[in-house]
């Protein structure tokens, strides 16, 4: 099993060298679904969903964690990422 993170807004893979790429396959592998929530965390990412790949892509489901705070009506937050590929510490 893989576990990979991925943003919901634009699709794109957490990877290597700390920056977001368009393919799942670069994407950076966690071994478990708590290294990805704890890389998450340390890294103050937002709005992710960790992919559980499992090798049969029928049975694999998102698990959306930390989704953009919202105004309380499901409206979100005027609180943005900045715009353009950003970059988190790996390792």
């Amino acid at each position: 099993m893989k576990v990979i993170v991925r943003d919901m807004e634009t699709g794109l893979y957490i990877n290597a060298e700390g920056r977001w790429g368009d393919t799942q396959s670069e994407a950076l592998e966690f071994k478990n679904s708590i290294g990805a929530l704890e890389f998450c965390v340390t890294q103050k990412i937002h709005n992710v969903e960790l992919l559980l790949l499992i090798g049969d892509p029928r049975l694999e489901a998102p698990l959306r964690i930390f989704p953009r705070p919202t105004m309380g009506l499901g409206v979100p937050s005027l609180v943005r990422a900045p715009a353009g590929p950003a970059q988190v510490a790996v390792g």
